[in-house]
């Protein structure tokens, strides 16, 4: 399940996305930020946080740019497989923050669902 984003500089847009995402863990702030990361391990995981700032864990994204133009975000399972449901609330609000947030830097934005294993 993807997000497949085309920008100018894919790996600008990625680096400020993750700028500007703060950790778990960190206070909730006013800017209506409804994500935190995990970047402790090797790539670093997208959840979708409640206005506590309270992150959840049942499924997360990866971003990967794979060229000068193209980013891929993947939702990964996380404490629960992945379900339609799931896949559409998470998706949407992603693809609905980068719009909203990064309208200038991307070019199109598209989705690649994958029919989960539990449907």
């Amino acid at each position: 399940m993807t997000i497949v984003v085309y920008a100018a500089n894919a790996r600008s847009l990625w680096e400020t996305i993750q700028a500007d995402i703060v950790p778990i863990g960190a206070r909730a702030t006013t800017s209506g930020n409804s994500w935190r990361k995990d970047d402790s391990g090797s790539a670093t995981k997208i959840y979708r946080a409640a206005p506590t700032g309270q992150h959840d864990e049942r499924a997360y994204f990866v971003g990967t740019v794979r060229t000068g133009q193209l980013m891929l975000l993947d939702l990964l399972p996380g404490s629960e497989a992945l379900t339609w449901p799931l896949f559409g609330a998470l998706h949407g609000h992603l693809s609905g923050m980068l719009l909203a947030t990064y309208p200038d830097a991307i070019l199109s934005l598209n989705l690649f669902p994958n029919r989960p294993t539990d449907t």
